[in-house]
């Protein structure tokens, strides 16, 4: 029978942090006016998959599962976890005007056709106007890594980039196709080490002076311990 515990209610269903409360936390560093679109989604967006990441671990707890399976949810969690990171170092870039932007904009393109040493060749030529403001480009992970470690936006601790890097290259693993061996399996490459890493870079991002968290916000992360 399973045991009631503070977070489960009178009928023995287990509650996690409630959503709300995980947006109203959110909203301390999230916020409307600084440059980035969409932020009630994007803080939506990660209280969901923080109240997910809080019920993977409460399945560990709760089941007794196979190693397998605990590597897999170890997977998910580290996939999940990543996504989270991506998306803070999405808003601390944009909000702060240090979000990659599209400097020239393709406006046209023309080609002719020669001969060159008795071969025929095309040559092609693309031109570019800069527009009117720099629009926003897409960033990748790996960018925005670089550019927050050039910056020292999470502080002058090299190790942290480290991490970020590391986990980057860990999420891949959500493309199980791309192996590079026979030995390159889920089973032999993630462990409880990897998944105690995006743990602790998601408590260090939620406790730091970013959201400056109280004593009972900071019991919404106590699951990342």
């Amino acid at each position: 029978m399973r045991k009631l515990c503070q977070q489960c209610s009178s009928e023995g269903k287990w509650l996690p942090t409630p959503i709300g409360a995980f947006e109203e936390f959110l909203s301390k560093f999230i916020a409307a006016g600084r440059g980035v679109p969409n932020v009630v989604a994007l803080r939506k967006n990660i209280a969901y998959n923080l109240q997910y990441l809080q019920f993977q671990k409460q399945v560990l707890l709760e089941c007794g599962v196979t190693q397998v399976i605990t590597t897999q949810v170890w997977k998910v969690h580290i996939i999940v976890g990543t996504s989270i990171i991506e998306a803070l170092l999405y808003y601390l870039l944009t909000s702060t005007g240090l979000h990659k932007t599209q400097k020239w904009e393709e406006v046209g393109k023309s080609s002719s056709e020669n001969k060159f040493e008795g071969k025929d060749f095309r040559i092609e030529n693309t031109y570019f106007r800069r527009p009117v403001k720099d629009n926003p480009q897409e960033m990748t992970l790996d960018w925005m890594i670089k550019k927050a470690e050039s910056k020292k936006l999470l502080g002058s601790d090299h190790n942290i980039y480290k991490k970020l890097v590391y986990l980057r290259k860990l999420r891949n693993r959500v493309h199980i196709h791309a192996v590079n061996e026979d030995y390159d399996t889920d089973w032999l490459k993630i462990n409880k080490n990897e998944v105690d890493t995006v743990r602790n870079v998601l408590y260090m991002f939620f406790t730091s002076s970013l959201f400056k968290p109280s004593q009972t916000e900071k019991g919404y992360f106590e699951f990342l311990l």
